[in-house]
């Protein structure tokens, strides 16, 4: 079970300062960095169908590819190519600016096997999105078959715990630019000596957090910007669960992300499984559901996210209850017509936006079909035209067909 405590709009106050993304100049003095947290990561000779390399400066003959999410679900995946040399080197290209394009400037300085580049983390919501710095380092494994990517650096700040406050830093252990997910890592400085013990003073981030034997509520955004530990005052359990899917354990994986009324969320993973957290009132903000396709191994992977024009129930967990939540419920399609046109006329324009809503009135952003080497599409549109008919009516636009995944 993944659980993350994050909060997108967390009051700043003296356990909460504004953290410092920092990178430092040596790696070699632990006393004063921490080292970063490599993901592996597979290569494959299947380009992206939507990647662009008409302009792309290739020396070698074969080229690999690996796509992550750097940032949120909801973000355009980042392109990693290794272009192989004769002489067994290789160099790297990387679509830092995510325009689905290798390009001259993409290409990352030395021959490997190891490189270091700057990387945005992006945060997609709605129809925009939000870009924070970042440094990545990035290992190409012996085999050539792999490669080891880990955000370089921490967020330094101070947290106050059992009366004390104390130097902490944030490392990011998954590899997305974040750092308030479950594999990241919290090291604290409780003795005040400057030097950083791997074995007493490194946490994994976690929803409920147990420090010197009392349990904290640990409150923070998903960026790392802010974060503060308050002692529980109680706490009860999130389930999700997916009835419309019949084995839902069977190649299913679901997420969401809950945000109570002081600004908190919780990331929250699995269908099924109880997950412990503060009690509270909480709203759906985002969920990601990824289902497995009828006939191959590609699958079907949605996005949906908060919406202003929909109003979201608010959901109580009760201190030592359960609550469970089915993150899709009944789903609601809706067809909006750009200024509520019942007519059209020979040679007007008309656009016309589907929308699919959640049963807690989340908004899709983006759906998608394919293996991990599948291009960005959005796949989540209709198909609008109009149709001409005897009756009097005939200029009012009719939705002809659907070709979202959804349908």
């Amino acid at each position: 079970m993944l659980l993350a405590l994050v909060g997108f709009a967390v009051a700043r106050t003296a356990q909460a300062d504004e953290w410092k993304y920092t990178v430092p100049e040596s790696r070699e003095q632990t006393t004063d960095a921490l080292y970063p947290v490599p993901v592996a990561q597979m290569l494959t000779k299947v380009k992206p169908s939507d990647l662009n390399e008409d302009t792309a400066p290739y020396r070698g003959k074969v080229r690999r590819y690996v796509q992550i999410h750097y940032g949120n679900p909801s973000s355009i995946r980042v392109c990693f190519v290794i272009d192989e040399l004769e002489d067994g080197t290789a160099d790297l290209y990387v679509d830092a600016n995510r325009d689905r394009r290798i390009e001259k400037r993409d290409r990352a300085e030395g021959g490997g096997p190891d490189w270091e580049v700057p990387l945005d983390v992006a945060i997609a919501h709605e129809d925009a999105f939000d870009l924070y710095h970042r440094r990545v380092s990035i290992h190409r494994g012996a085999t050539g078959r792999t490669l080891a990517i880990a955000t370089l650096g921490y967020m330094q700040g101070s947290i106050t715990v059992g009366g004390r406050t104390v130097t902490a830093r944030r490392v990011d252990g998954d590899a997305d630019g974040m750092f308030a997910s479950a594999s990241d890592r919290l090291w604290i400085d409780r003795n005040a000596d400057g030097a950083w013990d791997p074995f007493n003073e490194q946490l994994n981030f976690t929803t409920i957090m147990r420090i010197e034997g009392e349990r904290y509520a640990a409150r923070s955004d998903l960026i790392g910007h802010r974060l503060s530990l308050e002692p529980l005052a109680g706490s009860g359990s999130v389930q999700l669960v997916l009835p419309a899917i019949k084995e839902p354990g069977e190649g299913a994986s679901v997420a969401a992300t809950l945000v109570a009324r002081d600004g908190t969320a919780i990331l929250v993973s699995g269908s099924g499984k109880p997950a412990e957290v503060p009690a509270g009132e909480y709203q759906m903000q985002i969920v990601w559901l990824s289902l497995p396709g009828k006939d191959d191994s590609r699958r079907w992977e949605y996005h949906f996210s908060s919406d202003d024009r929909r109003e979201r129930p608010w959901h109580n967990v009760a201190a030592g209850a359960t609550l469970e939540l089915d993150p899709i419920g009944m789903l609601d399609f809706v067809v909006e017509v750009e200024g509520d046109k019942s007519a059209c006329k020979a040679g007007e324009s008309l656009t016309v936006n589907p929308r699919l809503y959640t049963g807690d009135g989340l908004l899709i952003n983006a759906c998608h079909f394919g293996p991990d080497t599948a291009d960005e599409r959005n796949h989540s549109k209709c198909s609008v035209m109009l149709t001409e008919v005897e009756s009097s009516s005939a200029t009012e636009p009719a939705l002809a067909a659907c070709t979202s995944g959804f349908a």
